[in-house]
């Protein structure tokens, strides 16, 4: 299906911009960051990336342009709350990471709660550079999905 039929809620477009963004934060960190399919230590939970070694780095990635909305902040917050349940479960310090490819979209975190939330829990809030057409594709799937 291309970018003019796809369904307006499909995230196809998000999903293939969160393996272009977890390829480059891999290749800042120097590590191989692969999806968490399923590991047995984590019974079930998934993260958008996983590389496991003296500390663990577990991933969450938001593919989104722009500021975000009301019940996009939310999705961020789970996203943190998902990374520490992911640390909990490994039972080791673990590097947690929610990653972007813009910043706009985290510039809500700079003076909030839930910015303090990720600081007095060690997750870091990181913005990945990504291709012009990637970046066009995801706003093209944002306007689609817009309600």
């Amino acid at each position: 299906m291309s970018e003019c039929e796809a369904h307006p809620g499909d995230s196809a477009i998000q999903r293939g911009a969160e393996k272009v963004i977890r390829e480059q934060l891999g290749l800042e960190l120097g590590v191989s960051l692969d999806p968490a399919k399923r590991i047995e230590r984590l019974k079930g939970l998934c993260p958008d990336g996983f590389c496991d070694g003296p500390e663990p780095i577990c991933v969450e990635i938001w593919a989104h342009q722009g500021c975000a909305k009301s019940a996009q902040k939310a999705k961020v917050m789970k996203d943190m709350c998902k990374l520490l349940l992911c640390e909990r479960l490994l039972a080791r310090k673990c590097r947690k990471i929610v990653v972007v490819s813009d910043d706009a979209a985290l510039s809500f975190l700079r003076k909030s709660w839930e910015g303090q939330f990720a600081k007095e829990f060690g997750i870091e809030l990181r913005c990945v550079d990504i291709p012009q057409a990637v970046r066009e594709q995801i706003q093209g799937a944002q306007r689609r999905q817009f309600r």
